[in-house]
């Protein structure tokens, strides 16, 4: 029995229609806690271990300017207050892309404590910190990798 050319165009559309879906699927943003929980096991960790988990669960908005794996690292030893401490610097209320941040800006962390922007050329720098990794987006804010860890 031969199938008709027309049963196998449609047939193949529909599989692509249905692959599509499911690619498109697959890049929706996720919330920021399982973005983290995803690329950065050691700061999901850290924020666990400070009680911020909660905090990024997809019902809040919020920045996270994060420090590399190997940096943080030197954290996982520390009491649950320094790193509370240390990440609440690093934890900004609001979604600010990386061309929210403007020169000469000052922007308050979730610490208290706010952070001066800078520009140089086509770099970002936070307190001096540069930005490598801008504007990782997630349902419930943004993430920007940093070079090094916030001084608090």
């Amino acid at each position: 029995m031969r199938t008709s050319p027309i049963i196998l165009k449609y047939s193949l559309f529909i599989l692509l229609l249905a692959l599509s879906f499911n690619a498109s699927a697959r890049q929706q943003p996720v919330c920021l806690l399982e973005q983290v929980m995803r690329e950065r096991p050691i700061l999901a960790e850290l924020l666990t271990k400070a009680g911020y988990a909660p905090l990024l669960s997809c019902d809040n908005t919020y920045t996270i300017l994060a420090p590399p794996e190997s940096a943080l690292r030197a954290l996982q030893a520390a009491s649950a207050g320094e790193v509370r401490a240390t990440l609440a610097a690093h934890i900004l209320k609001g979604n600010y892309l990386q061309s929210d941040l403007k020169e000469g800006s000052s922007i308050p962390t979730l610490a208290g404590s706010k952070l001066s922007i800078f520009r140089k050329k086509d770099q970002t720098l936070v307190n001096g910190v540069r930005i490598l990794q801008a504007d990782s987006k997630a349902k419930n804010g943004v993430i920007h990798g940093l070079d090094n860890v916030l001084a608090i």
